[in-house]
């Protein structure tokens, strides 16, 4: 999972962050989280600060997604997101979906 920077940036660098996956699929939420759990993640503490996005190792999370949303799990998908700095959450809009075909388009 690729996170931009700018989004983990308006959530102050928590330690953690946890996504919400709304009941219908058609969104998800991320916000600062005090733990690790199945739904969360940790956010490295050497992040270099000059980066556009982060990488996080969570297959275990978008296999839950991939399972929910009824995704194919050989591809990959981008999700755009709105940052709401003042509830420090990113809302994801997941109808909005896109495949991406290799890991060369993400750039």
């Amino acid at each position: 999972m690729h996170i931009n920077m700018d989004a983990i940036r308006a959530l102050d660098q928590p330690n953690f962050l946890r996504f919400l996956l709304n009941a219908d699929g058609s969104s998800m939420i991320m916000e600062p989280y005090h733990k690790l759990e199945f739904q969360s993640i940790r956010v490295p503490k050497d992040i270099d600060r000059n980066l556009r996005r982060c990488r996080f190792r969570c297959a275990k999370l978008c296999r839950l997604f991939t399972y929910a949303l009824n995704w194919d799990p050989q591809m990959t998908y981008r999700i755009p997101g709105k940052i709401i700095p003042a509830q420090k959450i990113v809302v994801f809009d997941m109808t909005q979906a896109k495949i991406i075909y290799g890991s060369d388009s993400m750039n």
